[in-house]
């Protein structure tokens, strides 16, 4: 839903965030805040005007993400379940 949805919001906020602080801190090359915080607090906004049935869809779908990663397999060797930790 992100990709389909969102991330062509989140892109135009995150380019309109570098461009006010460019603006307000010529001196500085580095913005406060990376894409990732955008994303964030754009997300956090959207969040909170989703119908509870969408809220609570999401909490089950981000319960059973942590499920599943706090419970790998004792076959699955540190590394490959290290690999799916960072993707």
């Amino acid at each position: 839903m992100y990709e389909s949805q969102w991330k062509s919001s989140v892109n135009t906020a995150w380019n309109d965030y570098k461009e006010a602080w460019a603006a307000e801190h010529p001196d500085d090359k580095k913005p406060l805040k990376n894409h990732f915080q955008i994303m964030v607090d754009f997300m956090k906004d959207k969040f909170t005007t989703e119908t509870e049935e969408m809220k609570q869809h999401c909490e089950e779908y981000r319960m059973a993400c942590q499920l599943e990663k706090a419970s790998p397999s004792p076959a699955t060797p540190k590394s490959t379940r290290n690999t799916e930790f960072q993707a």
